[in-house]
């Protein structure tokens, strides 16, 4: 009798294992570390990693064939996962002291991934829909992160180097890009889509830099590029295939500004040397404008 009863028990084991089929794997090195995972659905995958004291990982799981990944090596570190859909996938890697990452997917077939390396750095991916991508890179000290994607096949991408850096990314439609690349301190990107296929780009090396993009319409163009300290860039594009570009280099201490009303417009502004400033205001549709100030 009592052998029946193993097997019976044995086989109703198996038949619940069978039956869900989530995956979860928890390995904790250190002390006072803490971990929780809570997961609804099917064949999810679950997997937390901690190497330190006082770090703080949570992961809660909805749907089916979800994956999310945490791996904190350090002190109090905070991790949070949280997934509702199909197929999404979110993983976080930190390694340093008090840096915090959250993911929170909501649809099918999105993928978040964040790297901090450091101390008091900050990432934050909200995504809700399909096939999004968002993507953050930070190594220093108190950096930060925003990202909200929401629509169909978006990518956002922030990668920070340095101290006290900060990046917003706002998507909504569908297939827009916007990417963030920023070194040294202090320095400002912010990122605003609305609409379908459009592309902005930010790149900064220097302190104190501030750059800003908004985006309404669709298959509109903005790039940033800055060198130096305490440059100010702006774009504003509203309409569809509008082209913006801002290219300030050496000493710095320079400012720009776009803003564009309607379709087919172009602006390029160049600026080089110490201080110069410039400003385009274009409304309409198929106009040009070219701005060079003692660029190399």
């Amino acid at each position: 009798m009592k052998k029946l009863n193993l097997i019976v028990g044995l086989v109703f084991m198996a038949g619940g294992a069978f039956a869900q089929q989530n995956s979860s794997d928890v390995e904790q090195i250190g002390d006072l570390n803490e971990a929780t995972v809570d997961q609804s659905g099917y064949r999810n995958e679950a997997f937390i990693g901690q190497g330190g004291d006082e770090n703080k990982a949570s992961q809660a799981q909805y749907g089916r064939h979800n994956a999310a990944y945490i791996v904190q090596l350090g002190d109090e570190n905070e991790a949070s996962q949280v997934q509702e859909g199909r197929r999404n996938e979110a993983s976080i890697l930190q390694v340093g002291l008090a840096n915090y990452a959250s993911q929170d997917q909501v649809g099918r077939r999105n993928l978040a991934e964040a790297t901090q390396v450091g101390a008091g750095n900050y990432s934050d991916q909200n995504q809700d829909g399909r096939r999004n991508a968002a993507y953050v890179d930070q190594v220093g000290l108190l950096n930060s992160a925003y990202q909200e994607q929401s629509g169909n096949r978006n990518l956002a991408s922030s990668s920070q180097v340095g101290l006290l850096n900060a990046s917003e990314q706002y998507q909504y439609g569908n297939r827009n890009l916007a990417t963030v690349d920023q070194s040294g301190g202090g320095n400002y990107a912010g990122q605003y889509q609305e609409g379908n296929r459009n592309g902005a780009t930010i790149a900064q090396s220097g302190d104190l830099n501030w750059a800003g993009q908004l985006q309404s319409g669709n298959r509109n163009w903005a790039e940033i590029d800055q060198e130096g300290d305490e440059n100010f860039a702006g774009q504003i594009q509203v309409g569809n295939d509008n082209y913006a570009s801002i290219d300030q280099d050496d000493a710095g201490y320079h400012y720009a500004t776009q803003i564009q009303v309607g379709d087919g417009n172009s602006a390029i502004t160049k600026q080089g040397l110490y201080g110069q400033h410039s400003t385009v205001l274009q409304v309409g549709d198929g106009n040009s404008a070219v701005v060079h100030q003692d660029h190399p």
